[in-house]
């Protein structure tokens, strides 16, 4: 805001050159509309719950209907509301418009003379048949040895799946859908997606794919092709298939180790002597603790499979899949998901991931106005009692990513606002959860995409995968950091 610009401004919404407006105002999306984002999501949402309470039926189910074809957040709640509205038989039919128009002469002439041959092709067609047909007879005499692909059209579907079912029973499940929905298709492949999913009202509902992006969050498709294949297709993506769902702990902590041996390698140009060498004093505390597997109950390391539980940790193996492993027979196989975490601006929620488990869901707060940026971070440091210019301004642990950093804070009044200077903050109570199971060196992505947030199982409590008796390593410093706050 310049010297002479009016205070008011700061409090108003810029919609076009000159023109602003109060989110007070009772016509404020009808502007929002009008005069700066047609497409806008939030605008055709909030009109539409407006004329709903207005008993404007059909215009407040139009108006949800554009807001389900953005790929916003208000994707969902748009589409549960036209949901409710046609299941409530509540969407009258709008009487259609009268249109007449003078068709000019030159589009009569064109009409006629596509309707005069038309006319000509069938007689055409009507006293050459048996020529054509001795022609198609031969046609169909291929040669042996030659291949015939047929082009179809691809339907895609999004299969929505209750969080926790077993994957025998999502197998069996998207089996069935595919069956059931394949059928009603002539010459087409079916492709449903299946997601996971916490919103009950969404669970074992399928629809018509909308967005790009709810693909990204299938962990299991199905393809179906009735008129050439009878069998379905279903492939788990990320290997899940192949690992029990019964321990997912050992899942993340394997991947845990797996994303802390990864970034260990790439700072030292190898892997290191034994897993251990990744639990040490700041700046190389790579990780706080060496995981238990949960099928055992145990964080020791074998250089080769017993089956006596731990880790089997080879560092000359040829990837890092088969450099760290499970102990136990019946989860050798486990795919390599790195830990990640997700920042989304617009719910102010924090994720850490191993897809597709979730291991974390914090509440945060960011920089004010707007100063939180977006994009792709690496955690570079992991500190506990981070030390700034002045006392306990970072809270209990910080997780440094540059100039910015995930950080405790003891003003929780500031969660869920913007009041930092840019960083990510979590109460105090929360960063201890979140810093024991970022490795060094893990990927943040700070975005402002709810979509981003959805898809995953619900959280796997890593309180099991503590050791009893936790490594003395020591993860302070004395230096002082300069992080946004």
């Amino acid at each position: 805001m310049t010297l002479f610009e009016s205070h008011v401004k700061k409090n108003l919404q810029k919609l076009h050159r000159n023109l602003y407006v109060s989110r007070d105002d009772p016509q404020y999306y009808e502007k929002i509309l009008r005069y700066k984002d047609h497409d806008s999501a939030e605008a055709h949402y909030h009109i539409g719950r407006k004329f709903e309470e207005e008993g404007e039926l059909a215009k407040a189910y139009d108006h949800y209907q554009k807001a389900a074809d953005s790929d916003s957040h208000y994707y969902y709640k748009a589409l549960n509301a036209s949901k409710t509205l046609q299941e409530q038989n509540k969407i009258p039919t709008l009487p259609a418009k009268s249109i007449r128009k003078k068709i000019p002469l030159y589009m009569k002439a064109i009409i006629s003379f596509l309707l005069l041959l038309n006319i000509f092709l069938l007689l055409f067609l009507f006293y050459k048949a048996d020529s054509i047909n001795t022609i198609a007879s031969t046609l169909k005499e291929w040669g042996t040895g030659k291949e015939v692909v047929y082009e179809t059209e691809d339907v895609p579907y999004v299969f929505y799946i209750p969080e926790n079912t077993p994957l025998r029973e999502v197998e069996e499940s998207i089996y069935n859908k595919a069956i059931g929905i394949g059928k009603s298709l002539s010459n087409k492949t079916l492709f449903l997606y299946g997601v996971w999913t916490v919103d009950r009202t969404l669970s074992d509902e399928i629809f018509p794919v909308r967005s790009e992006k709810i693909k990204d969050q299938a962990f299991v498709i199905a393809q179906y092709n009735p008129s050439l294949d009878d069998s379905v297709k279903i492939r788990f993506l990320n290997g899940q298939h192949a690992f029990s769902d019964s321990h997912p702990v050992t899942y993340v902590g394997t991947n845990l180790l797996r994303t802390a041996l990864e970034v260990y390698m790439k700072d030292h140009g190898k892997a290191p002597d034994s897993l251990n060498d990744l639990v040490a004093d700041y700046p190389q505390n790579y990780l706080s603790y060496i995981p238990k597997e949960r099928y055992r109950n145990s964080n020791d390391s074998s250089p080769a499979f017993t089956g006596q539980g731990g880790w089997v940790y080879d560092p000359n193996a040829s990837n890092i899949t088969e450099m760290v492993y499970p102990n136990v027979a019946d989860a050798t196989q486990v795919p390599f998901n790195p830990v990640e975490v997700i920042i989304d601006k617009d719910s102010f929620t924090l994720m850490v991931k191993s897809a597709p488990y979730m291991m974390a869901l914090k509440p945060v707060g960011l920089g004010k106005n707007g100063s939180t940026p977006q994009g792709t971070f690496t955690v570079r440091q992991r500190v506990s009692e981070p030390i700034g210019f002045r006392p306990d301004m970072y809270g209990t642990a910080g997780l440094g990513m540059g100039k910015y950093a995930i950080h405790g804070t003891y003003d929780t009044e500031s969660i869920g606002n913007e009041q930092s200077l840019g960083c990510i903050r979590l109460s105090n109570e929360d960063i201890q959860d979140v810093f024991d199971i970022v490795p060094l060196g893990t990927v943040v992505k700070i975005v402002d995409d709810p979509l981003l947030m959805t898809g995953y199982k619900d959280r796997v409590e890593m309180d099991s995968a503590v050791p009893d008796i936790k490594p003395e390593i020591n993860q302070t410093t004395q230096r002082s950091f300069e992080w946004a706050g």
